[in-house]
């Protein structure tokens, strides 16, 4: 199965922010943020004693909104615009068979097998295949002319991913 599409900078700020979601790690970082702006919100709540506490409260959840949902994609944006990021953005084609998972683009080819997906991640618009703990090839479903052909798609990858794992689970059980 094939899949073709123009990825965009929209398409991998989407992996960020899944990213961060699904990331222990990521996770952490941001518990530490909302610890910090608690803190912080603490500090001000003090110092302007005549503020109600409900309005210092929106402050803190819109300055915590921002920091997880706008401040990826404005980073991403500006580290965007400092190269041509010919292999990032642009046209490429997905193609997933028994054997494994290859990316091609304009000006690179990667092949991985199933074994080297770490795990399939997938949101209503996306399809994310981890090929390590911090990439992953993005799969938007406007890449399909119908949302079963996506769903097909997905419902594939997983199959060989999980057939790959067996195999290894299979071939760790005969070693010992």
């Amino acid at each position: 199965m094939q899949a073709q599409f123009n990825q965009t900078e929209d398409d991998i700020i989407a992996f960020i922010l899944v990213h961060i979601k699904y990331s222990p790690a990521a996770w952490r970082r941001w518990k530490i943020v909302a610890l910090c702006l608690l803190f912080f919100g603490l500090a001000l709540s003090l110092l302007f004693r005549d503020l109600q506490p409900l309005w210092m409260a929106g402050l803190l959840t819109v300055m915590f909104i921002g920091l997880v949902r706008v401040f990826p994609k404005m980073l991403f944006r500006k580290m965007a615009r400092e190269g041509r990021n010919a292999s990032l953005l642009g046209p490429r084609t997905v193609t997933i068979s028994p054997e494994g998972v290859a990316e091609k683009t304009e000006v690179s080819e990667s092949n991985y097998r199933w074994s080297t997906v770490e795990r399939i991640c997938t949101t209503d618009d996306y399809a994310f295949l981890y090929v390590s703990a911090l990439s992953a090839l993005i799969v938007p479903k406007r890449a399909f002319s119908a949302p079963s052909e996506f769903a097909a798609f997905v419902s594939e990858a997983r199959k060989y991913a999980d057939m790959a794992k067996q195999t290894i689970t299979a071939s760790s059980g005969e070693a010992m």
